[in-house]
Order: C-alpha cells, then sequence, then structure tokens
C-alpha cells in the first residue's frame, strides 16, 4: 500500500477506516479478507470492500486491487454486479447497508472533529490577533 499512499492520503486513510469498520461489523479481521477464503460470507464482504474502494471512495481499480490483493479485473467484476447483488440478494443488500452507515457516519463525526479543531484554532490566532493589535496601538501612541 506504500506506492498508493503517496498518490492519496485522505483515499488510503479511507481505505484503513473501513477495514476497522468491516471488522466492526463483521467480525473479519484484515487478514481473513485478504485470504483466499472463498467462504459465502467471506467472499461477499471482500466484494462489498472492493465495490466501497472502487467506486465509493474513488481509488482506480488497480489501487484497489492492490489493497484487496486481486486482479484489477476482480474489481472490475465487483463494480459491474454490484447492482444486481444489491438488488437480488438480502445477505448482500443488509450487510453493503450497514458497513456504509457505519463507515459514513464515522467519516461525518471525523470531519465535524476536524472542523472543530479548525475552529479552534483560528479562534486562537484572532485573539494573537488582538494581542498583537493592542500591543501595535498601545506602542504607537
Amino acid at each position: 500500500m506504500e506506492d498508493i499512499a503517496n498518490k492519496d492520503s485522505a483515499k488510503i486513510y479511507k481505505a484503513e477506516m473501513l477495514f476497522k469498520t468491516i471488522e466492526a461489523v463483521t467480525g473479519l479481521k484484515k487478514k481473513d479478507i485478504l485470504a483466499k477464503n472463498r467462504n459465502k460470507y467471506v467472499a461477499m464482504t471482500r466484494n462489498i470492500l472492493g465495490y466501497i474502494l472502487y467506486r465509493e471512495i474513488g481509488l482506480t481499480s488497480t489501487d484497489t486491487a492492490k489493497i484487496i490483493e486481486r486482479n484489477h479485473s476482480t474489481i472490475v467484476f465487483y463494480g459491474k454486479t454490484f447492482k444486481d447483488n444489491y438488488h437480488y440478494y438480502k445477505d448482500y443488500r443488509e450487510l453493503y447497508t450497514t458497513i456504509t452507515e457505519s463507515l459514513w457516519s464515522q467519516e461525518q463525526s471525523n470531519e465535524q472533529k476536524e472542523i472543530d479543531l479548525q475552529v479552534k484554532s483560528l479562534q486562537s490566532l484572532i485573539e494573537k490577533l488582538k494581542e498583537r493589535s493592542k500591543y501595535l496601538l498601545i506602542k504607537n501612541h
């Protein structure tokens, strides 16, 4: 993942957050998802992971393939079959919905925390500027 990391660190961060979300939702660890396991539940989870990385987070099929240790054509396949999987398979739809709701609510929470930090930083800067301007006014009089 190191060569991908230089391209877009925000997307890589989201990919790692996605692995953590999937583990929290499914109990499957990253190594289990990346294994060559063809168990239905693991394969379905990997399919959803690949789809989200490729279509929702916006990684290329090649970068997504590197992250989940598959061929890029597998990722393209995940993208093409998503609509039918989501429409016809209740288990797939429920798992996808649970993962994405959890992921995007975390993302929203993280963005809010980042905004709050930026606001605090700006408030601190404003206070410093006020102090500096008072100092300059006193010094010039």
